[in-house]
């Protein structure tokens, strides 16, 4: 590589005075330079000198404006290196998680003075940084094709921005002023977040191609959905418990507040987690739910109105592809009742009534009558268990393995061609009202991307898991299926759920 030489150097000075004869005058007196030698000298001396003419005739705006430059670029480096390599969150990473039994949360969720609200901030200033660092060293364990897919570096980015702000609010929540700007922030980390579930879809839909070990990419997935599930219980929980308060017009802001009318007067399918369904109750019946209540949990939680509300919504979507839906059968346990959080359920019962009502439909398509899809409720001193049972002609044993797959949809396996367009069953199976609160896509548009891409099942066992429970099915081929959602009750041990 040449060295470029600046005006004032000596060798500068005598190679521009340089020339054939005279080379060949020193070769003759001291070195023996032969023709191709001097060759190289001379072109080693055009390049020196045109370079170094250049740098002669440069005004000294032009090397003020280059450090500028190379300034500014140095920082954006630096602010990026910074960015991606924040070493508070790799300390947050080795800090452990304090997971909270809901029992716990729903007894500490109610005061006389209305302590407990400044207790749930306090609590979710130190745990959500903790939290998000954890979902950031998953984001960053991913393969590097699928870490560097513009959805994905989205989601990274915004979980680093949401870590900041709140590992950044090192005061302590003293009142409830305070409080109402902490609220404020809770609030905004959600709506900012609200389409991450389908940003995460959509990273991985475009690079599994590129997946060779799906087992890592499943538990990594697990994982981040698990945390997601965390974050967005706990925030939802104390944003409830103050809306729950007596307080909620001084600790709420007007948005917080439009939010949480807006699930109720939208919430068609659910009863909501926030306040009772605008369903022409008087003050005093809405008093009552209220009471209900602490957070999100619900003091009793009924299986069968969860499968009854469930199943209204799934028939209305059925009825609107095919024209015709199953009846529902309801039996076992059905007036039992107890403290429970409905929101994951939400979301849950929905994804297995769709797969039973689309296989006992398009499995019966040319019948007059369609067989019932039934679901048994038990429930015992240990846990409660959900099994729902179709005639949709069974999973074909090649395919068993592949249930719990991410992006593996035995609709996408039966039509092909279909599957890719919005005209699917899978992808007109919204659930606006339900998991809408996790998954906060604005109108449907969150839910559409996901659904049809094969995250229903594997979502939903992931979710059954976080919460000390499980998802099995056993398929009879040429008959049907039998999914069974087994869940611990909150206050079993050593089975405690924690959130």
């Amino acid at each position: 590589m040449t060295k470029h030489l600046i005006p004032s150097s000596k060798l500068y000075t005598n190679l521009k005075l340089a020339n054939p004869v005279a080379l060949r005058q020193a070769s003759n007196a001291t070195q023996n330079f032969n023709d191709e030698y001097i060759g190289k000298i001379m072109k080693k001396k055009h390049q020196h000198v045109n370079y170094s003419s250049m740098v002669e005739h440069q005004p000294s705006s032009y090397y003020a404006k280059k450090r500028t430059d190379l300034s500014e670029s140095k920082e954006r480096l630096t602010t990026i290196s910074y960015f991606y390599a924040d070493p508070e969150i790799d300390k947050a990473t080795e800090k452990p998680l304090t997971r909270l039994n809901p029992m716990t949360m729903m007894y500490l969720g109610v005061s006389d003075n209305n302590s407990h609200l400044l207790r749930s901030a306090n609590y979710l200033r130190s745990e959500l940084p903790i939290r998000l660092a954890h979902m950031i060293k998953e984001l960053r364990n991913l393969p590097f094709i699928v870490a560097c897919h513009p959805s994905i570096l989205e989601i990274h980015e915004r979980c680093i921005k949401t870590f900041r702000q709140f590992d950044q609010y090192d005061k302590e929540i003293k009142n409830f002023e305070s409080e109402k700007a902490f609220n404020n922030l809770v609030f905004n980390m959600l709506e900012m977040n609200k389409d991450l579930l389908a940003l995460l879809c959509e990273g991985f839909k475009d690079t599994r191609r590129y997946i060779s070990n799906e087992t890592l990419i499943k538990d990594r997935l697990n994982k981040i959905l698990s945390t997601r599930l965390g974050l967005r219980l706990l925030c939802e929980h104390h944003l409830a418990l103050n809306k729950q308060s007596n307080l909620h017009k001084s600790v709420l802001s007007n948005d917080i507040i439009d939010m949480f009318e807006t699930k109720m007067n939208n919430n068609d399918n659910f009863y909501s987690t926030y306040l009772p369904s605008n369903s022409g109750d008087n003050s005093n019946s809405i008093s009552a739910r209220d009471e209900e209540w602490v957070g999100i949990i619900h003091q009793k939680f009924s299986p069968k109105k969860l499968i009854d509300t469930s199943a209204k919504l799934v028939t209305k979507l059925c009825k609107e592809k095919y024209g015709i839906a199953p009846k529902i059968k309801i039996d076992g346990h059905i007036n039992s009742y107890f403290p429970y959080l409905p929101l994951p359920l939400e979301y849950i019962m929905p994804e297995l009534l769709k797969n039973s009502f689309r296989a006992t439909t398009e499995n019966h398509r040319y019948s007059s009558n369609l067989p019932d899809v039934c679901v048994t409720i038990a429930v015992n001193k240990k846990d409660f268990i959900f099994r729902i049972r179709d005639r949709g002609g069974g999973i074909p044993h090649n395919l068993e393995e592949k249930i719990f797959d991410y992006h593996f949809s035995t609709a996408n396996e039966d039509r092909k061609e279909s599957c890719n367009d919005n005209d699917s069953f899978t992808n007109d199976c919204m659930n606006p009202s339900g998991f809408g609160m996790m998954c906060q896509a604005s109108g449907s548009q969150g839910l559409a991307v996901m659904h049809g891409y094969g995250f229903g099942l594997p979502t939903s066992k992931a979710y059954a898991e976080y919460l000390g429970g499980s998802l099995s099915f056993q398929s009879m081929q040429g008959i049907g299926c039998d999914f069974y959602l087994r869940l611990s009750l909150l206050d079993i041990e050593p089975q405690v759920v924690r959130i």
